[in-house]
């Protein structure tokens, strides 16, 4: 899985070298980026919001040709999946697991949409 999503941001890398991107280039790459999420099996919410964090980001940059596109896009993916993984608030998971156990209740983790 994790190796299908790595050849994808990589061909999503070379796609994006040396030119400005139109929206329509935009466009195919972040298509391109979905279907390998996707097949990659992650979940549609998450790929919804790295489809459009991504958009946000390349429409209508220029990147140079001596700039490390894939490092570039790894970076921007990086940011993109620390935003959307990082909670608002802290939970002590730890904490309401001992909690729940002592009252005899099992413990539910629910995504937060």
């Amino acid at each position: 899985m994790l190796d299908n999503i790595k050849k994808k941001f990589k061909r999503t890398a070379k796609r994006v070298t040396g030119q400005e991107l139109s929206p329509e280039d935009v466009e195919d790459i972040v298509w391109d980026l979905r279907v390998g999420l996707l097949e990659s099996d992650v979940a549609v919410p998450v790929v919804d919001e790295i489809v459009e964090n991504v958009e946000k980001e390349f429409k209508g940059e220029k990147v140079g040709i001596r700039e490390d596109t894939e490092e570039r896009v790894y970076e921007v993916l990086k940011d993109i999946l620390e935003e959307i993984l990082t909670p608002e608030e802290e939970t002590d998971i730890i904490q309401i697991i001992e909690e729940n156990r002592e009252e005899g209740k099992p413990t539910i983790v629910h995504s937060l949409e």
